[in-house]
């Protein structure tokens, strides 16, 4: 059985990090680059409902942005994912 891939995008910004999933048309920033993947994770697990080992990620690079608010401008098509508060 081959795991589901999930295309994540990341995006430099200033000091923070903004992912991008595509397939779920979200994205959020991060402020630690080592939580970027986990953060990917339960982003996707939260829209789809799989669980956290049922797919895997694909990181990707993407372009460097100055700001959230100029990438929120660009990413019309996208909704901004808030996660809850742990």
């Amino acid at each position: 059985m081959t795991l589901r891939q999930y295309l994540v995008k990341v995006h430099c910004c200033g000091s923070r990090w903004l992912i991008q999933v595509p397939a779920v048309d979200r994205w959020t920033p991060v402020d630690d680059k080592k939580a970027i993947a986990a953060t990917a994770r339960q982003m996707i697990s939260a829209i789809t409902g799989a669980a956290l080992d049922s797919f895997g990620l694909d990181l990707t690079e993407d372009r460097v942005v100055a700001s959230v608010e100029e990438y929120a401008l660009g990413a019309t098509q996208l909704r901004r994912w808030n996660a809850a508060p742990i």
